[in-house]
């Protein structure tokens, strides 16, 4: 194959890892809303311990495919240590994002996005899942697009604490 070719497909895939991959430092936007199932979340009183804040959907295949492994890596620490905050996508009806939750006896809080506006503060989330792990001082210390490495999200935590 000619340079010519090779050349943009060199860029583009620079620009994808780049902006896919990049960390995205800086402080984690509030989140204080009521969950689903009842319970009051307020990310900045999690400050202490890393949160991992993950958006999702019923309708996506990645997100369910991976909730095995979110929850071994919820399991593994206290609730003191560490905590997740699933975020439900404005377009995925409320009475599914309950069904599901009840019917995969889902243990941390899912806090349904009716107006996009968790998306928004979080930097216009628009592919799912997407995740940010936030360090216990409050700043977003790494952020995915797609399927998440639980096995690498865990080192990070056991880092942070």
């Amino acid at each position: 194959m000619k340079a010519r070719y090779w050349v943009p497909a060199i860029l583009l895939a620079v620009f994808w890892f780049g902006y896919y991959h990049q960390p995205v430092l800086g402080p984690a936007p509030p989140l204080t809303a009521k969950a689903v199932m009842g319970q009051a979340v307020d990310l900045q009183a999690m400050q202490g311990k890393p949160v991992l804040v993950n958006f999702w959907a019923t309708s996506c295949p990645a997100c369910v495919r991976k909730i095995p492994e979110m929850e071994k890596l919820y399991q593994k620490y206290s609730r003191d240590q560490f905590e997740i905050i699933a975020v439900s996508v404005s377009y995925d009806p409320p009475q599914k994002v309950v069904r599901f939750l009840q019917k995969n006896n889902i243990p941390w809080p899912v806090v349904l996005d009716y107006d996009d506006s968790v998306a928004r503060s979080f930097g216009e989330v628009s592919l799912i899942p997407a995740s940010f792990l936030i360090s216990p001082d409050g700043d977003i210390v790494q952020h995915d697009i797609g399927e998440q490495d639980f096995d690498q999200i865990d080192q990070k935590i056991s880092a942070l604490l």
